[in-house]
């Protein structure tokens, strides 16, 4: 069984992980909205929302300010 981080290390830049069990593709992050204290909620193009724990909302933000 692979782990989330082997396929975190593999994927492309444009991947991002934003809970311990979600990686998204960013060319399809829709919108971006506030979810609870230091944390948001990601809803994408294909119709999906996640919750981003709060180290993923930070590299969230981080991705999103290059």
């Amino acid at each position: 069984a692979r782990t989330m981080r082997y396929f975190e290390t593999r994927l492309p830049a444009n991947f991002i992980r934003i809970h311990r069990s979600h990686i998204i593709n960013i060319n399809y992050l829709g919108e971006v909205e506030p979810y609870k204290k230091d944390t948001v909620c990601v809803k994408l193009t294909t119709g999906v929302v996640l919750n981003a724990s709060k180290s993923g909302t930070a590299s969230l933000r981080s991705v999103l300010r290059q």
